[in-house]
């Protein structure tokens, strides 16, 4: 059971994310599928990451059935974030390519140091790579990465939320972020 749950998570990222580069770039192109191949990536991508970041923090509050798979899968809603999020990279590269948009320095360096971290952790996302790292530099990797990562997608979600519409879906993703986060910090209190 807990094999095919991460093989279906692989899996549905990688289908996911093709069929949505299909769908833009071949069922639906237009002038505007580019962005929208990006800005869909990047969603779907959002949605593993957050499923990952909020493990430990739900198994810790909740303790149920549905926390304790999401832990025990959390390294592959990892993973599955790797490989959706690397689709939203060249849905990027080939938005900026047909485009006359120019990228911002600091999306570049600051998405760069963000993928750079994403491809770290996928990196190390066996137990052999804990073991040849230790656990303590495992531990500071992952944990910076994915609050990095998180806290980047906060940022996009509130300037969404002010450019496009309070009633998105952006604010929905900002708060439950914020209610994780919420979680977190109310775990660490308590121990």
């Amino acid at each position: 059971m807990i094999k095919e749950i991460k093989k279906i998570l692989l899996l549905s990222s990688l289908l996911l994310s093709l069929l949505l580069a299909w769908y833009f770039l071949v069922i639906v192109p237009s002038q505007d599928s580019a962005l929208l191949w990006a800005r869909y990536t990047a969603n779907l991508s959002f949605l593993y990451l957050f499923a990952a970041f909020s493990a430990s923090a739900l198994n810790e509050s909740f303790k149920n059935q549905s926390s304790k798979i999401l832990l025990r899968n959390r390294r592959y809603f990892g993973l599955s974030f790797a490989i959706a999020h690397s689709f939203h990279l060249a849905a990027l590269i080939y938005f900026f390519l047909g485009s006359n948009d120019e990228p911002s320095i600091v999306s570049v360096l600051g998405g760069g140091l963000g993928y750079l971290l994403m491809y770290g952790m996928a990196l190390t996302s066996t137990d052999k790579m804990v073991r040849r790292l230790g656990i303590k530099n495992w531990r500071l990797l992952h944990t910076v990465g994915i609050n990095y990562l998180v806290i980047a997608f906060l940022f996009t979600f509130i300037a969404n939320i002010f450019q496009i519409d309070i009633y998105s879906i952006y604010t929905i993703y900002a708060l439950a972020v914020l209610m994780i986060f919420t979680l977190k910090l109310k775990n660490k209190v308590r121990q």
